[in-house]
């Protein structure tokens, strides 16, 4: 098949005296897979922008889901063995196809292993089959791709020791997407102001990198509201942040909670009156937010406590409840204020008082104070 569609090429190439391309133009196949799934998808959009002239983009763009249960092989082939039109280059995006080839693939790979070196009984070796597996085929295919097309394919996570992998890394390129941490986390922020056109005080990236987090479509989006608020040409300031982020205005309630966790009654209070005073919102609204928030704070406790218990770390917790590891750090040494059981009574009256005002049977402003009072003071 490869054979007779480079013949085509060839001729194709003679009558309309299109230069044959170079053979170190074959490996333009490319292998992203990882969490930051945001930079990966930032990387194809480059692909696109540098090779696909927007006005062909119709015609020179494609984009698989090899995970979907009516996909086959031979949709990725038609794709991208087409001949780019009004572009010198195709892009063919495709999604899962080394998790749906690799099923099995380790497997597959020892028994034609153990086969290959299996005499037959005439003791002669037969000629080596022809693919016809999809996972056969597309391994015949990576190293006689059409150079006019750029493959890439998208994982979230992978197996290195799988042979498609091995032969996309050593044919194409492979990259791994790792979310961003602490000072590169930070530099993401100023330069994605900078993409924006946003202007940032130096406090505002260290700020947004701590509450939150490596969430790059997160931080994009905050980044824009921010730089709306602020108005075109002036600069976004830290007061804004904690105006306008909800990360950090849900931390100004850890002074409650944490008084609450250390069972300081007085410091609790004082905190909470504070804040009262501080809210725009109405008595009643700012009385359900925070509310609604402590009772968060005491179920994540719970959560925490049984996974800090079950001895997983604090990388470990954050990922298997989806929060960000400062939370969890912020949050572990509370536990050793409560002693075994307490959380659970806590959390049961929080649900008693949520279950009472909205059947109208008590007022959740009054009840405030009094589960203050209780979480503290009660044994």
């Amino acid at each position: 098949m490869h054979t007779a569609r480079r013949g085509f090429l060839f001729i194709f190439s003679r009558i309309y005296r299109i230069k044959p391309f170079p053979a170190q133009n074959l490996a333009m196949i490319y292998l992203f897979y990882g969490e930051d799934q945001f930079s990966l998808t930032e990387e194809i959009n480059n692909l696109k922008k540098n090779y696909i002239p927007p006005e062909a983009e119709d015609f020179n763009f494609a984009r698989l889901d090899a995970l979907k249960n009516s996909f086959n092989i031979d949709e990725l082939f038609q794709a991208a063995e087409a001949y780019p039109f009004l572009s010198d280059k195709r892009l063919v995006v495709v999604t899962g196809l080394v998790s749906r080839l690799g099923k099995s693939a380790l497997a597959e790979e020892k028994a034609a292993a153990r086969a290959a070196t299996r005499l037959p009984k005439n003791g002669k070796l037969a000629a080596p089959a022809r693919p016809t597996t999809p996972r056969e085929r597309f391994l015949d295919f990576i190293p006689n791709h059409m150079p006019t097309t750029i493959l890439v394919i998208v994982e979230e996570k992978v197996d290195k020791r799988d042979t498609v992998f091995k032969t996309v890394e050593k044919l194409g390129a492979v990259r791994d997407f790792v979310p961003l941490e602490n000072w590169a986390l930070e530099k993401w922020i100023n330069e994605r102001a900078v993409i924006l056109g946003i202007k940032l005080d130096r406090a505002v990236a260290p700020l947004l990198r701590e509450f939150v987090g490596n969430n790059l479509y997160r931080l994009s989006n905050e980044l824009q509201k921010l730089g709306a608020y602020a108005g075109e040409g002036e600069m976004v300031t830290t007061g804004m942040v904690e105006l306008l982020t909800a990360e950090v205005q849900d931390s100004k309630v850890w002074d409650l909670t944490d008084a609450l966790a250390r069972r300081d009654y007085r410091a609790a209070m004082v905190q909470l009156a504070r804040q009262r005073n501080e809210s725009t919102l109405t008595r009643s609204s700012f009385t359900r937010k925070t509310f609604a928030i402590i009772c968060n704070q005491m179920y994540d406790l719970l959560r925490i406590s049984e996974l800090y218990n079950a001895r997983q770390t604090k990388n470990e917790i954050a990922q298997k409840l989806g929060m960000n590891p400062w939370r969890v750090e912020k949050t572990l040494p509370m536990l050793r204020n409560f002693q075994p059981g307490r959380l659970e009574k806590i959390y049961a009256r929080l649900a008693e008082a949520d279950y009472s005002d909205k059947s109208g049977k008590a007022d959740l402003n009054i009840q405030l104070d009094m589960l203050v009072a209780q979480i503290c003071l009660e044994k």
